[in-house]
């Protein structure tokens, strides 16, 4: 369809829109009421507009008041408020007292006639009126068409507060008898009109019993008495359910001119001296706009019937509302009326002039409920989102963001051919950190990564960086932080000044040593670059991260030695991660620990990177503690590569790793002395820059120059504290564990505490050096100090040498597994959540005890969702789990029906239904027997 835009713009232009949308979709039109000469009936309030609208009665359905927005100045009754109507038969004062006592329990009180006594039936009644309805009920339908009205409604209301869905349906059968056999029906429609109030507080009545009561009533001439009251607790009765198109479209066909009647009847009213103000019958908009409460209902009702796809009704009622300008001039001008799509113009019209009047909660009930049920979203539609979204994000609060979201997976997974603004994603993303939700940024950014025609930006400036952090301190999702931290260097994403420094150093905590190379690289250079280079976190985050990488590639070339064939080294890579080759073959899913101001000591990574990096220098010759390499027999066949490149170092040949760890060190060199340039001459360096240097010299393994610059201090006369305590231990403990223990001592004698950093400097490296007791040791004397919190690499560490068998050969696996789930525990209590790692080696523990059921929680919980599904290392892991849980499942140890649910959340499709027919021939087997 097409409508003429300069028609709209004139004075009458909802009139043309509403002529020209019934003759277009309208072949046959509604009984509703003809419409009658527009009245002054909208008028700006010179009541404040912060004013609430009038209190509602007892039996009024419950509004909600939204709270001011910045284009707002008054507040919105989310909901209509059904005031009686006097002059219809609706509730009186003593019906509102006898619905709140039937609400507490009680029956309610009758009108007390001092003519008349209270009979024995009467007082029957009054003790139990479900009994006495029943046994007339017993005598038949003549005795139910003389059982007083008020006894039924006693029934009713004891039902209604019992809870008795059967009884209330006889009662809606034996009202709709009463109502057409009896002569007098205002009896049978008072009987009909208590089963329709006990919505305001039980949804016992079915949407067909209010077909067939609303019927009842048509057919004996009482449908246009029911109450205003009543009228608007079935309007949102009907669109509050979910649609059906053959009960709905009757509904509201017998609702549609009821609501009308008192929208043109409000019309009528003229107020005294030429003021409103909001009553029983009418409401005010957030902007001071007085407008009758059945608007809102009707609105809902124009949607459904849109939505239904019953464009004759919809057009009818459209026209009614649309007569009476009741839809906004500026609404129907921006809404793309060349559309074809019928509900796209109706839900357009309706949304818009909610937005317009300030109902903002009225406008996001209608869209997204209607948006939800579309399967594809057509420019259009997705232009009329946005424009929901843009008034969304104005000073949103949470239940606007939280809705933003579901808006906007709407439009990346069925907007095929629209792209949403970048200016409206930074704002969401800025938005979501200022009311502290990552969760919610954190799903847009998932599903703005997925759509396939369009590159959506990241996050920007701090955001950029407040979501990285969430990726590694929060929600662990290692796959996520990496994708992130991929577009900023493969888009060439500008990272502010001030950001590049923090930006390079979480990516390098986070493992992604390629990503943090290059930004490292491409910011490093250029005026600015001492904000890089001189930055002490970024330096001592890149140099661990490098130097563990090279260590992890020197023991693999060591391994290849030592091996008799890669076969059997992938044998052993197979049957669990023994030992530091565990974390080069999960390295893919980049296994990191969490930033700790108090683990700055050691800022490693515990993960290697995967990635290549760049051309890596020639191969290094031989040198004395340098392997030789190994037979070129031992090199893997060529059908072995593809197995091969899923395993890590795997994939490399003996001189590419020997070349691999020489750029590593020779780049973690390269970072610290770019940080070193930038603190010279050191006289003039500050203590923090000092000890930052000797926290770098040491991991470099520049041992000489760490010392040096600590006697530097000691010449400046610059006051040790723990930190450069911590330093030196560290320097002590790396080569000597036993040594750093003994000067732990040392420190508690001379008066200075040791702290949780200290004993964990050196049961990590007694924990390298395999020296358990050592370790137990250093727990209790920490336990004696009362340090009980450990830092997270410290239990991390722990966790790992005892999956690993570091710590003692002769702990059981079930004490493994024991001892996993009691770090888990602690991390736990501490507040931290487990990474990946910490979940392979509980994994690990669980499956060397032949717990595959705990095996597979842990990868349910800490790593399914944190880690890249396709991930060659994790397609491994779920296949042990799997192997596992089908063993047990055979053995009779796991019932078939369990261990099919979690392999099907593993992936193994064709397993769980394997598992499946065992589950059948179980539940067969005892028939058999």
């Amino acid at each position: 369809m097409f409508f003429c835009r300069h028609h709209l713009l004139r004075a009458p232009a909802q009139r043309h829109f509403a002529t020209l949308i019934t003759t277009r979709n309208a072949s046959r039109q509604l009984a509703l009421p003809h419409s009658h000469p527009r009245p002054g009936h909208v008028q700006s309030s010179r009541v404040s507009s912060s004013h609430p609208p009038a209190p509602s009665a007892v039996n009024a359905i419950s509004t909600e008041s939204e709270p001011t927005r910045n284009t707002l100045t008054t507040t919105e009754s989310e909901l209509p408020d059904p005031l009686p109507d006097s002059s219809h038969a609706e509730l009186t004062g003593e019906e509102t007292k006898a619905e709140a006592e039937v609400e507490e329990g009680k029956q309610p009180a009758q009108s007390p006639d001092p003519r008349e006594r209270i009979t024995e039936r009467d007082q029957q009644v009054k003790d139990d009126p479900i009994g006495m309805y029943l046994e007339t009920r017993a005598m038949g339908p003549e005795a139910l068409k003389g059982y007083a009205g008020e006894y039924f409604t006693s029934a009713i209301w004891r039902a209604a507060h019992k809870v008795m869905p059967d009884h209330f349906r006889m009662l809606v059968q034996d009202a709709i008898l009463v109502t057409d056999e009896r002569e007098s029906k205002i009896r049978g429609r008072n009987i009909i009109e208590s089963l329709f109030r006990t919505l305001a507080f039980r949804k016992l009545l079915r949407k067909d019993d209010v077909l067939a009561l609303l019927q009842c009533l048509e057919r004996n001439k009482q449908l246009s008495y029911i109450s205003t009251a009543n009228r608007l607790l079935l309007a949102r009765y009907i669109t509050s359910n979910p649609s059906d198109a053959t009960i709905d479209t009757e509904l509201i066909r017998l609702m549609a001119p009821l609501l009308i009647e008192k929208l043109r009847k409000t019309c009528e009213i003229q107020p005294r001296g030429g003021k409103r103000s909001p009553s029983d019958s009418i409401e005010s908009t957030a902007f001071g706009v007085y407008v009758p409460r059945v608007l809102w209902p009707l609105l809902q009702m124009l949607v459904r019937l849109a939505l239904l796809d019953s464009r004759t009704e919809a057009s009818a009622l459209l026209a009614q509302v649309t007569d009476r300008q009741y839809i906004h001039a500026d609404a129907i001008q921006a809404t793309d009326l060349s559309s074809t799509d019928y509900a796209y113009i109706v839900l357009s019209v309706t949304v818009r002039t909610c937005m317009i009047y300030g109902w903002f909660a009225r406008a996001s009930e209608l869209l997204l409920g209607a948006v939800s049920l579309q399967p594809k979203l057509s420019n259009s539609f997705a232009k009329l989102v946005q424009d929901w979204l843009v008034r969304a994000l104005d000073d949103p609060r949470q239940i606007d963001l939280q809705q933003a979201t579901s808006a906007m997976i709407m439009l990346f997974r069925r907007a095929d051919d629209y792209v949403l603004p970048h200016q409206l994603l930074w704002k969401f993303y800025d938005a979501a950190r200022e009311l502290e939700l990552p969760e919610l940024a954190q799903t847009v950014y998932g599903y703005s990564r997925r759509v396939k025609d369009h590159a959506y930006p990241p996050p920007r400036d701090e955001t950029l960086l407040w979501m990285m952090e969430h990726f590694e301190q929060k929600s662990r999702n290692i796959h996520f932080a990496r994708v992130l931290a991929s577009q900023v260097v493969d888009e060439n994403i500008n990272l502010p000044l001030t950001m590049r420094a923090p930006f390079i150093a979480q990516t390098a905590v986070l493992g992604f040593a390629t990503q943090a190379r290059t930004l490292w690289e491409r910011y490093a250079v250029g005026r600015d670059a001492r904000a890089v280079t001189g930055n002490s976190k970024a330096m001592l985050r890149m140099t661990s991260l490098f130097i563990r990488n090279a260590d992890l590639v020197a023991n693999e070339a060591e391994k290849r030695v030592q091996s008799s064939g890669s076969a059997a080294h992938r044998e052993n890579l197979d049957d669990s991660a023994s030992d530091d080759q565990a974390d080069a073959g999960q390295a893919t899913i980049q296994r990191t620990a969490p930033t700790d101001a108090g683990e700055d000591d050691h800022p490693a990574s515990d993960a290697p990177s995967t990635h290549s990096t760049s051309t890596p220098p020639p191969q290094p010759a031989p040198g004395p503690g340098r392997p030789e390499p190994p037979d070129v027999a031992s090199a893997p066949p060529e059908h072995e590569t593809e197995e091969r490149e899923l395993e890590g170092f795997d994939a490399l040949t003996y001189p590419e790793l020997l070349e691999r760890e020489a750029d590593f060190r020779r780049f973690a060199a390269r970072v610290f002395d770019a940080y070193y340039e930038t603190k010279v001459p050191l006289e003039r360096a500050r203590h923090f820059d000092l000890n930052t240097l000797a926290r770098g010299a040491t991991v470099v393994g520049r041992v000489d120059l760490c010392m040096s610059v600590l006697m530097h201090m000691r010449e400046r006369d610059i006051k040790f504290d723990i930190r450069d305590v911590n330093v030196a231990l560290g320097t002590i403990a790396r080569t000597n564990p036993v040594s750093g223990a003994e000067y732990i001592k040392r420190l508690a004698r001379s008066g200075i505490e040791p702290d949780a950093v200290s004993f964990g400097t050196v049961i990590h490296s007694a924990v390298q050096h395999g020296n358990g007791r050592l370790v137990k040791q250093l727990i209790r004397q920490a336990r004696v100090l009362g340090i009980e919190d450990m830092t997270f690499k410290t239990l991390g560490s722990l966790l790992h040498a005892t999956v690993t068998g570091k710590l003692s050969s002769d702990a059981s696996p079930r004490e493994q597994l024991a001892f996993a789930e009691s770090i888990v525990d602690r991390m736990l209590n501490q507040g931290v959540q487990p990474t990946p790692k910490v979940a392979w080696d509980c994994v690990t523990a669980a499956l060397r005890a032949d717990d595959p059921v705990r095996a597979h929680r842990f990868w349910q919980v800490y790593i399914k969702r944190n880690a890249e599904w396709g991930d060659a290392v994790q397609v491994r892991l779920r296949q042990r789990i799997a192997k596992a849980l089908i063993t047990h499942v055979k053995m009779g140890w796991l019932e078939a029906k369990k261990a099919q649910v979690m392999l099907f959340e593993l992936g193994h499709k064709k397993s769980s239904v394997v598992i499946a027919r065992l589950a059948a021939d179980e539940a067969k087997g005892p028939e058999g027997g």
